[in-house]
């Protein structure tokens, strides 16, 4: 039978020292990544920052953005407020509840969880816009058939009179338009302004959105608050001729003069319109009528601009 020397002896109880060093770091390093570490302890993440979202909503409005039906349905679950106000890193949505960011920004089948889960359909934003405004400015047709289908109310307002009409023809679908008029809106409201859906459609120069409304009967030479007409807007923002058209068709006068006399004639010779002015001559439009503040005619309203566009106009005034 052979004998160990000493110095094998002495490796052999080093190498055991070593590997049992090894071991306890191992143990020591994995029980610390469960107690603290690089991640949050249970309590911190339900008591604060954002591990605690899903309580006060926040998690909820995230969840919205991103479009996660099941996110949302599981902060649902944990107690989040579907008609609370909720955060957002978007400074546009910060604030609002719920459904109204669906309706603003977020995806249909988002909203219609929420409405699944009795979001109400009148939660109000500060200034009073309401879930179907959204929807008609800045959603989809779908989410105003949606929101119509749960109740939402056409007749809303917000604080300066807009309603979701009047958000639909100035920048929603023309299919968000059609249901809404379809759901009862009324097509004669106008905001504290006094400007009405069918004036909104005229600025946006959309001749589909002006004839629904004119259909829905719409009067076409209502005035708002500066005595401007829907045609006289139209010539302003340099809409279509066929807009146009179709409002003098409709009964708006084409020589309906604002507060300070200006004439649709007068506002599209300032903008050197040749198209315009030719079209508004053709229905009867009177070159000769002066405005208030400078006894201008649609001529001198041309002749100021002092460029090609301007001596188009002038040409097309004079008939040549």
């Amino acid at each position: 039978m052979s004998s160990k020397s000493p110095a094998s002896s002495v490796i052999g109880v080093v190498a055991l020292v070593i590997l049992g060093g090894v071991i306890v770091y191992g143990v020591q390093a994995l029980t610390g990544a469960g107690q603290g570490g690089g991640g949050p302890s249970t309590a911190q993440a339900g008591s604060g920052g954002s591990g605690g979202t899903a309580a006060n909503g926040s998690g909820l409005g995230g969840a919205i953005e991103r479009g996660d039906v099941a996110a949302i349905k599981s902060a649902i679950a944990a107690g989040a407020d579907v008609n609370a106000v909720v955060g957002s890193e978007n400074p546009t949505l910060n604030g609002l509840q719920p459904l109204n960011i669906a309706a603003q920004s977020g995806k249909l089948d988002t909203l219609k969880a929420l409405l699944d889960a009795k979001a109400k359909t009148e939660v109000r934003t500060p200034d009073g816009k309401t879930p179907l405004m959204f929807a008609a400015g800045w959603g989809e047709a779908q989410k105003v058939k949606a929101l119509l289908e749960a109740g939402a109310r056409t007749d809303a307002r917000a604080t300066d009179g807009w309603n979701a009409l009047m958000w639909a023809a100035a920048r929603g679908e023309p299919a968000s338009l059609k249901l809404l008029l379809d759901a009862g809106a009324d097509v004669q409201a106008s905001n504290k302004w006094r400007q009405s859906a069918l004036m909104h459609a005229a600025r946006t120069g959309s001749l589909e959105k002006v004839n629904m409304l004119l259909e829905a009967g719409a009067v076409a030479g209502a005035t708002d608050l500066n005595g401007d007409t829907a045609i006289g807007i139209a010539a302003a923002n340099e809409a279509p001729v066929d807009v146009i058209q179709a409002l003098a068709k409709a009964g708006a006068p084409v020589d309906a003069a604002d507060a300070d006399g200006v004439t649709p004639l007068m506002k599209a010779a300032e903008a050197g319109n040749v198209d315009l002015v030719r079209a508004l001559l053709a229905l009867g439009a009177d070159a000769k009528k002066k405005d208030k503040a400078n006894g201008w005619t649609a001529k001198d309203w041309a002749a100021k601009r002092d460029d090609e566009k301007g001596r188009g106009v002038l040409g097309a005034i004079e008939g040549k």
